[in-house]
């Protein structure tokens, strides 16, 4: 999955700037963020044509540029009767490949302000998604009684029988120490909420986690 693809998704704030001093130092080198997510191009729910637009967005740009459609580049367009769901990674194979080779070996490049050729190299930043994307494109398990990527295993969850639905009650632990919906019980589960949120997987961490994953 792209969690295995993702230089740099692990590390956070500018510590990447640091530890690879020989990329940060050419501000011709590309910073990219990947944003994917399905949508009905059709505007009727019951419609069973699926669309996913993969875009890589540049941040060398501006902030104020960035995010213009104009700026963005349209990488895929994965579209069928039906989601690709966890397969999404078999159509991802091919970008998946280049921004490797981006990153590890780079390309030969034309400056027109400068005329001259010089080496191109590309860093993936992050992903860009909503919650249920989520769970396609960097294997993180959003449903049932472990849904929460910060709690993990901690997940305070429980199984409404009459719904048939999980409903994750421990939310409050994120809430400031003295916020007043800790102490309330009738509107939440009946108990009061005095814990402390848990600190989310630091960016080795998570690769400790995902490294023995095999996908065939």
């Amino acid at each position: 999955m792209m969690v295995n693809f993702v230089i740099l998704q692990t590390l956070h704030h500018g510590n990447w700037l640091i530890t690879w001093l020989d990329f940060a130092v050419d501000s011709r080198n590309l910073q990219l963020a990947l944003s994917a997510d399905g949508i009905n191009p059709h505007s009727s729910l019951s419609s069973r044509y699926s669309c996913w637009p993969v875009i890589l967005i540049t941040y060398n740009l501006p902030p104020w540029l960035c995010m213009k459609h104009k700026f963005m580049m349209l990488s895929l367009l994965i579209s069928g009767p039906q989601q690709p769901r966890n397969d999404i990674d078999v159509y991802l194979a091919p970008l998946i490949e280049d921004l490797k080779t981006l990153w590890d070996v780079g390309i030969d490049a034309f400056d027109a302000n400068k005329q001259e050729h010089f080496t191109l190299w590309t860093v993936l930043l992050w992903t860009i998604s909503d919650f249920p994307a989520y769970a396609n494109l960097s294997g993180c398990n959003v449903k049932g009684y472990f849904a929460c990527p910060i709690c993990r295993e901690g997940t305070n969850s429980c199984w409404l029988k009459h719904c048939k639905k999980n409903a994750y009650t421990g939310h409050r632990k994120f809430l400031p120490i003295n916020h007043p919906y800790r102490r309330l019980k009738k509107v939440f589960n009946g108990e009061q909420e005095f814990g402390s949120p848990p600190e989310p997987l630091s960016g080795e961490k998570v690769l400790e986690k995902v490294e023995g994953i095999e996908n065939s």
